[in-house]
């Protein structure tokens, strides 16, 4: 959540399987729709980068 508390409120659900894990998906409410769109950026660069470190990893491990 740090990430997006310079964009203002958000409100984020993320269901949850049986034993606790995420379920892989989740819900963002937000007020403006500016400001949704500049998180939506800001995930994705997020989501990016933390497959290409999977990735490296995978490939160091080989």
């Amino acid at each position: 959540m740090t990430v997006f508390e310079a964009f203002g409120q958000v409100v984020v659900q993320m269901p949850l399987d049986d034993i606790g894990h995420c379920k892989g998906f989740g819900f963002v409410q937000v007020d403006l729709i500016v400001t949704y769109l500049t998180k939506l950026f800001v995930s994705i660069f997020y989501l990016f980068i933390n497959i290409l470190m999977l990735i490296s990893c995978q490939y160091l491990l080989w």
